[in-house]
């Protein structure tokens, strides 16, 4: 079957249970930064949801569930690696306990979880596209809040402090430059949120794809999106989220939407109150420190974190690693690098296997790609095409931040491929049966 731009409004009002999916894995990434316990002790809000949704998965469509692919085996062994040798390090270590799992231990196994959920649910009709939708609404809503933050609008930062626990986003640090979070528990999260959903935006315009009724609604929650990014004064997200929809924006007849973007963009950094904070992000940003004066501080300042105090504990710990960071080990409090991260948490095993990971996604989005190109599924293409940006893009910006073990774009990433992924299986599945149902009765009868 080819699907076409018309395929979000083809989704029947009557399936509501597509629409209560969909919904609930765009929600997923949007409320990850939550605080733990809001609703069920030791949870966040997200991972609620993940599993609420997991088991409706199964007691709704448990016929559509289905079990293997390189993304399920590298996702399984990953989680399988991460829990396993935090528990080890959790049972050795009388300073370590439950708290110190669900941080470390758990992160890998909500994943599979969402990707599982999500490849099953990738067959059913319309469910891409109303996630996309939901996502890209959430995102423009985050926009929002990250621009009344920017603002100075107390309210909007007390929702901030309120969901996650932060009590510096409702009282910023008077010596800190302000920056949006959103409802995150860091700007690197928020920003990694805003730039996916950037990028996810600037391809579906540029193939055309109505995600929305108007045209207009399409472009003001772009326009809030890169306003909410823009405000996080993150600029390896922010770069990274405009070069992704520019990539796809400049070289379709969409430019139009590009020009308005750079337009917003100007006001935004010209006009607003984001301007005087983004001079002096740059400001500290061109800073050189006197032990490394080629490089940006923000760099170096990384470098001598790595070196000083996380090094020094992956040397002694390479094979299992040194295990979930104790409140008594005098240690930068931030690891500022998902490869330090895994090396440190769970060594060698974990970098490994996160790597085997990502190339089993990042193969089997090409491959769904190219799937889709061949029937003409325009959503399909899109959200593939996207996602093949931001994998690469992620594998740089995670040595300078841990992005696929912090809040937003780890889950979004998760589960948009699993739905294409899943999307992808079911129409070639679907393909291969009709196929083979075409088959003449006489040519499978035995020769006389």
């Amino acid at each position: 079957m080819t699907v076409g731009t018309h395929d979000v409004g083809a989704v029947p009002e009557k399936d509501r249970s597509v629409r209560a999916i969909a919904l609930c894995f765009a929600l997923i990434p949007t409320l990850a930064g939550t605080a733990r316990g809001l609703v069920f002790p030791g949870f966040r809000l997200s991972e609620v949801v993940a599993v609420a949704l997991v088991v409706l998965m199964l007691v709704k469509f448990h016929r559509r569930m289905r079990i293997g692919g390189a993304v399920f085996w590298a996702l399984l062994a990953y989680a399988a690696t991460i829990a396993a040798i935090c528990f080890y390090h959790i049972i050795s270590s009388s300073a370590l306990g439950v708290a110190d799992f669900m941080n470390y231990g758990l992160g890998p196994t909500i994943f599979f979880s969402i990707y599982v959920g999500a490849y099953a649910a990738g067959a059913l009709p319309g469910i891409l596209e109303l996630t996309v939708k939901y996502l890209l609404t959430f995102g423009a809503v985050m926009g929002s809040i990250g621009l009344m933050q920017a603002f100075g609008l107390q309210f909007a930062r007390e929702i901030g402090t309120a969901l996650t626990g932060n009590l510096t986003i409702a009282n910023p640090i008077d010596w800190k430059v302000p920056r949006s979070v959103g409802v995150f528990n860091s700007w690197h999260a928020y920003a990694g949120y805003g730039a996916l959903c950037l990028i996810v935006a600037g391809a579906c315009i540029a193939n055309d794809v109505k995600i929305f009724k108007r045209p207009s609604t399409m472009l003001l929650a772009t326009a809030l999106i890169t306003g909410g990014l823009l405000s996080s004064l993150t600029f390896g997200m922010i770069s990274f989220g405009l070069i992704g929809f520019s990539f796809f924006v400049i070289r379709s007849r969409a430019r139009t939407a590009l020009f308005s973007a750079a337009a917003f963009i100007f006001v935004i950094v010209k006009f607003s109150p984001v301007s005087s904070y983004f001079d002096q992000r740059v400001a500290l940003q061109e800073a050189a420190t006197a032990s490394n004066s080629l490089l940006p501080q923000t760099i170096s300042f990384r470098i001598n974190v790595w070196l000083r105090d996380y090094i020094p504990l992956v040397q002694e710990n390479l094979l299992i690693g040194y295990g979930p960071v104790r409140s008594t080990d005098r240690v930068f409090s931030f690891f500022e690098s998902m490869y330090v991260y895994l090396l440190v948490v769970a060594g060698l095993p974990a970098l490994i296997t996160f790597l085997v990971v990502i190339f089993a996604l990042f193969l089997s989005l090409r491959n769904a790609q190219s799937h889709f190109r061949e029937t003409g599924d325009l959503i399909g293409s899109s959200v593939s095409a996207a996602l093949l940006v931001v994998v690469p893009g992620l594998l740089i910006l995670m040595f300078i931040h841990p992005y696929m073990n912090d809040a937003g774009i780890s889950q979004a990433l998760v589960m948009l491929g699993g739905l294409v992924i899943g999307r992808c299986a079911a129409v070639a599945g679907t393909s291969r049966h009709r196929s083979n149902s075409a088959v003449p009765n006489s040519r499978l009868a035995p020769v006389r």
